[in-house]
């Protein structure tokens, strides 16, 4: 059973942060690619499914949107992080590692990843939405982030379409 538990709050603590940060910086792809089951409890700060569009999360009760992978169940987390007053920059150097291990386990031919259409673009709609939010940020370094984040989400469309297209 995959467990992924966030006590509500906790969310904004920089021991949290650095807990997400270890996680993605040493996990392999295989393991962020890991699937869960339909009967797995996966428990995050929002409940999360796959998808991660407000929409989408509406449809959680139905369980549309499973199965879930491992590394997506963490965007909902990150985004929570990106979008306190907290640690914004550590928080979008946070969203950058994640962004980058998404590509990477698109690019790693040695992992089935197959993903829902709709789902892909309700997690680009996610990153283009708390991007675009934040390009006023006052915060050292925070716009330069955001800058090429934008561009690797770009890098993530063609990826996504590439494969899709196979």
């Amino acid at each position: 059973m995959l467990a992924f538990v966030c006590v509500t709050g906790s969310a904004e603590s920089f021991a949290h942060l650095c807990l997400l940060q270890g996680i993605l910086s040493h996990a392999d792809n295989q393991t962020l690619s890991f699937m869960s089951s339909k009967n797995d409890r996966v428990d995050s700060l929002h409940s999360s499914c796959f998808c991660t569009s407000q929409s989408a999360v509406k449809h959680n009760v139905n369980d549309e949107c499973r199965p879930v992978y491992f590394l997506l169940q963490l965007l909902p987390t990150i985004k929570q992080l990106c979008m306190s007053a907290k640690f914004k920059y550590h928080a979008f150097r946070l969203l950058e590692l994640w962004i980058g291990r998404l590509k990477a386990i698109y690019q790693d031919s040695s992992v089935d990843v197959c993903l829902a259409s709709d789902c892909l673009a309700a997690v680009e709609n996610d990153l283009l939405e708390l991007l675009s939010g934040h390009l006023d940020c006052s915060v050292d370094g925070v716009t330069e982030l955001i800058g090429a984040m934008l561009d690797s989400v770009m890098q993530l469309d063609k990826l996504f379409h590439w494969h899709t297209s196979l």
